[in-house]
C-alpha cells in the first residue's frame, strides 16, 4: 500500500470527485441475536486475566464541522485542545459557506491543527438531506483515503471528558479485535448482547438501538464495508445515517460496545441541522 503523505492536505469544492467502483452485496441476516432489556448487568463480565490486549496504537479523528453556531464550536474547540495530544491530527470536514462567520470559524479551524481539511460536498438542497448523502456515501472513502489507522468520528458539538486520553489508549486496544465499533456516548438504555463479553470500561449492546454519532471509534474493516457497500447502506429504511450505520453493523455481525460512562457528551444548544433546541447533556453519566 502506497504510504500517505505527511504533508497536509487541502481538497476544494472544484475538485473532482472521486469515481467509486460499482458495489454489489446482499447483507446477510444478523449472526447475533439481541435481548430486549434495559441495563448493562446482564452482560457476561470477562476478568482481565481472561484477554490479553495488544499494544496501544494511534487514532486518526475525523471532525464533522459547520459555521453555523461558533458559540458552541468555540466551545468544542476548547475542550478539544486539552486532549489532542491523546490522537494524531484531525481530518476535519467542513461547511464554511457563510461569509460573514468565515474568517472566525477558518481562526477556530486552525486552533484544531487539522492534517487534512475536506470541503462537504453539496449533492442536495436541503441541508439534513445533503448531509445523511455524503456521510454515507463519501465519509468511509475520505477515511480511507487519509489515513491508515483506526477511526475515530466525532461532532463538533461536544464537551470532551478529561479522562478520554486513557480511554482512547485503552479502547485502541479493544478496538483490534476485541470490538469493532465502540461509542463513547452509550443511552446506557440499549439492549444488551448476552452472549458478548463485557468489559471493565465497555458493555456490549444491540446495533438495533444505535443511534447519535456523537463520538465513536471504528475498526477499519467496518469502514471498509461501509466504503464497498454504501449503495446498501443508502437504500435502508430505517431513518437517518447513524441509524443506519447502526442497523447496519448488527446485521453485519459486528461487535457493537459502550463506554460504562460518557466521555463525551451533548453541548446543550440550538441543533445546526434541525435549528432545535436540544438538551441532552447528561451530567450523571458524564466524566467530567
Amino acid at each position: 500500500m502506497r504510504k500517505k503523505s505527511s504533508k497536509r492536505a487541502y481538497l476544494s469544492r472544484s475538485e473532482k470527485r472521486v469515481t467509486q467502483k460499482s458495489r454489489k452485496l446482499k447483507v446477510p441476516p444478523a449472526s447475533t441475536s439481541a435481548v430486549a432489556w434495559t441495563g448493562l448487568a446482564r452482560a457476561r463480565k470477562v476478568n482481565k486475566k481472561e484477554i490479553r490486549l495488544p499494544s496501544p496504537r494511534q487514532i486518526r479523528p475525523f471532525i464533522l464541522t459547520c459555521d453555523k453556531r461558533l458559540d458552541s464550536f468555540e466551545k468544542f474547540v476548547i475542550s478539544y485542545e486539552k486532549i489532542a495530544s491523546s490522537m494524531l491530527e484531525p481530518v476535519l470536514i467542513i461547511d464554511d459557506r457563510n461569509e460573514e462567520t468565515r474568517e472566525r470559524y477558518h481562526e477556530l479551524l486552525l486552533r484544531l491543527k487539522p492534517f487534512a481539511t475536506i470541503a462537504q460536498p453539496r449533492y442536495k438542497e436541503n441541508d439534513f438531506d445533503n448531509l445523511q448523502y455524503f456521510m454515507i456515501k463519501d465519509f468511509p472513502l475520505w477515511a480511507l483515503h487519509f489515513t491508515d489507522e483506526d477511526i475515530l468520528f466525532m461532532e463538533d458539538d461536544i464537551a470532551i471528558s478529561s479522562g478520554f486520553p486513557a480511554v482512547i489508549k485503552k479502547a485502541s486496544q479493544y478496538i483490534q479485535g476485541s470490538a469493532d465499533f465502540i461509542t463513547f456516548y452509550g443511552a446506557s438504555k440499549y439492549s444488551v448482547i448476552e452472549d458478548r463479553p463485557s468489559y471493565n470500561f465497555m458493555t456490549p449492546f444491540s446495533g438495533n438501538d444505535y443511534y447519535g454519532n456523537l463520538c465513536i471509534l471504528f475498526n477499519r474493516r467496518v469502514i471498509k464495508d461501509f466504503d464497498t457497500n454504501w449503495k446498501v447502506l443508502n437504500k435502508m429504511d430505517v431513518g437517518p445515517w447513524d441509524l443506519k450505520w447502526g442497523c447496519y453493523m448488527e446485521k453485519r455481525g459486528y461487535k457493537l460496545y459502550q463506554t460504562r460512562y460518557h466521555y463525551a457528551n451533548h453541548l446543550v444548544g440550538k441543533s445546526a441541522i434541525s435549528g432545535k433546541f436540544k438538551e441532552e447533556y447528561d451530567g450523571k453519566h458524564f466524566k467530567e
